[in-house]
């Protein structure tokens, strides 16, 4: 029964996880870009609907799915942290680190290389540190919200109606 136990926890916590991430790119990710867009700092708007490569997907679609994948590694690693401030500070090293390297490495794997005609007049780094703020701020969602969905579902649990 215990092993049966386990494999529910880790169902619902990977679901919880991809529905952070996929809510967290919908609301602060792309907050946090159309602030930074907007203010000049980042290269890239936000709530972008122009289809992806090479699907035709909107960008938006894309990067909700994307961000559910990322929610599921960022909230099963974040979460078993002992406390809530600690859980928070590993989901923002992670979604600021990872997801940034993936996507630098991606974009010179099919681009080539990082021309400035690709970020407009926003200098490389400054495109960089940009992306570090908002997947950093998006990781602390995903935690916040996997965590908020967790307890929201642990009590309809404990207390059917």
């Amino acid at each position: 029964m215990r092993p049966q136990l386990q494999r529910n926890a880790d169902r619902k916590r990977t679901i919880v996880g991809f529905v952070a991430g996929a809510i967290g790119v919908l609301t602060v990710h792309q907050a946090l870009l159309w602030i930074l867009h907007r203010v000049g700092f980042a290269p890239w708007p936000a709530y972008r609907l122009a289809p992806t490569r090479p699907f035709g997907i909107p960008y938006m679609l894309s990067a909700a799915f994307w961000g559910g994948l990322w929610g599921i590694v960022i909230f099963r690693v974040s979460a078993a942290q002992r406390t809530e401030g600690r859980a928070v500070v590993v989901a923002i090293l992670i979604a600021a680190l990872l997801p940034t390297l993936a996507g630098a490495v991606l974009v010179v794997l099919h681009v080539g290389s990082i021309s400035s005609t690709d970020l407009g007049t926003t200098p490389k780094v400054q495109a960089l540190v940009a992306s570090l703020i908002v997947n950093g701020g998006w990781g602390a969602s995903v935690q916040l919200i996997g965590a908020a969905l967790t307890r929201r579902f642990a009590g309809r649990e404990r207390h059917p109606a």
